[in-house]
């Protein structure tokens, strides 16, 4: 029996383009239920549907759903560590070296998720393997573990079953804990919860052991010089581009106004009113025009004094803001600032498709955050690799 707990991870309007091209019509109404939280109904359908021998819904389609619902989709907040080693230290890991050790019964290997009933806390109930075919060789690029975490109550939704897949990235050399930020913001300790994790791999199930996985948390300066580097080259290219569109003698008049109003004509004199004519142009600077994306937040402090970004809920680039232009100086010094945060929004696929997320240090990891926009969902495996490419470029030498 299909567990609607599980379901409930799951908005019921998502599972509508999912039937849809499956050729259902009248979706809303065949899933409806009693009210916005009552999962019976899809659940009944879904169980009837998967029975038929001639049904266009099977297990598989299904399970294929869930996994890129669970696996990636609903998890949008992720923990991330250093993965210093895993099974060998060479790049190129081919299946056939990690085949025996994934046979497993504990790994339950391609389990079939709609048939999983979790029975007991940070209980591992999915294992996926991801490669890539390169030069007449099945590369191993991803390992991901989907652990039931526990049963989560709300007061409206009624229990739901809260998950983390724990995702291995060879690429980029991570190790992530992702989660869904909706169903763990109110859990209290939420470190503890990732050590409780970290024993579960290491001991019980020896996961850590049998693929030699070892796994380190970042230097708290390393991870704020990151945010920093990241921020630093999306604002230089925007910058660029802001550039282009300024009077290219702007310099040479303000340096004649200055003289006009008898005023020293220092550098910082000249870049603050050339920043205010920037600030003006990027107000109408179109988006598509920040071919490789641009900056939205930022928060730093300076000695013991934060100092942040105005909210910008809108995701717009942060160029036409004042406190920027005000505060640039400070942040793109090579020492004195520590970044915490930054809004940061990249054009991935030559720029066609967007990926926006917030990046924050705490307790030496970098959590990232993807911000719950449709564009995010689209190509989401792509999109999270393309992020940890470009955190781990990012990383000071």
């Amino acid at each position: 029996m299909i567990n609607i707990k599980t379901l409930k991870n799951i908005y019921k309007n998502e599972f509508y383009p999912f039937l849809e091209n499956l050729g259902y019509k009248n979706v809303p109404l065949l899933v409806r239920g009693k009210n916005t939280y009552d999962y019976s109904v899809l659940r009944n359908f879904l169980e009837t549907e998967i029975s038929r021998s001639n049904s266009p819904l099977n297990k598989e389609n299904l399970n294929e759903f869930l996994y890129n619902k669970l696996f990636f989709e609903k998890n949008n907040y992720h923990y991330v560590y250093n993965l210093s080693s895993f099974f060998s230290n060479s790049k190129n890991i081919e299946y056939t070296d990690i085949e025996e050790v994934l046979k497993n019964p504990v790994l339950h290997l391609n389990d079939t998720l709609s048939d999983f009933i979790p029975s007991n806390e940070l209980e591992l109930c999915n294992t996926k393997v991801i490669t890539e075919f390169s030069k007449g060789k099945t590369l191993v690029s991803q390992i991901q573990f989907l652990f039931f975490i526990e049963e989560l109550a709300f007061v409206k939704k009624g229990d739901i079953n809260l998950f983390c897949c724990v995702d291995i990235n060879l690429e980029s050399n991570f190790l992530s804990f992702k989660f869904n930020h909706n169903l763990i913001d109110n859990l209290e300790d939420k470190t503890k919860l990732l050590d409780k994790l970290i024993i579960k791999l290491q001991s019980s199930l020896d996961i850590l052991k049998d693929f030699n996985i070892k796994i380190t948390t970042h230097n708290e300066t390393t991870v704020k010089r990151t945010i920093q580097n990241l921020f630093i080259e999306l604002s230089d290219q925007a910058e660029k581009l802001l550039q282009k569109q300024v009077d290219s003698g702007v310099e040479r008049k303000i340096k004649e106004f200055l003289d006009d109003i008898k005023v020293p004509q220092t550098s910082d004199y000249i870049k603050q009113i050339i920043s205010v004519a920037y600030q003006h142009v990027s107000k109408s600077f179109e988006k598509p025009l920040f071919k490789d994306g641009w900056a939205f937040r930022f928060v730093f402090k300076e000695g013991d004094n934060t100092r942040a970004s105005s909210s910008n809920d809108d995701l717009d680039p942060v160029y036409s803001k004042q406190v920027y232009w005000n505060l640039k100086e400070l942040m793109f010094r090579e020492k004195g600032t520590d970044f915490i945060e930054a809004g940061l929004l990249w054009y991935t696929d030559k720029g066609a498709s967007p990926v926006s997320i917030k990046i924050e240090q705490k307790n030496n990891l970098i959590i990232l955050q993807y911000y719950r926009k449709e564009y995010n969902v689209i190509k989401r495996k792509e999109k999270e690799q393309y992020v940890l490419r470009k955190i781990r470029s990012g990383i000071p030498k």
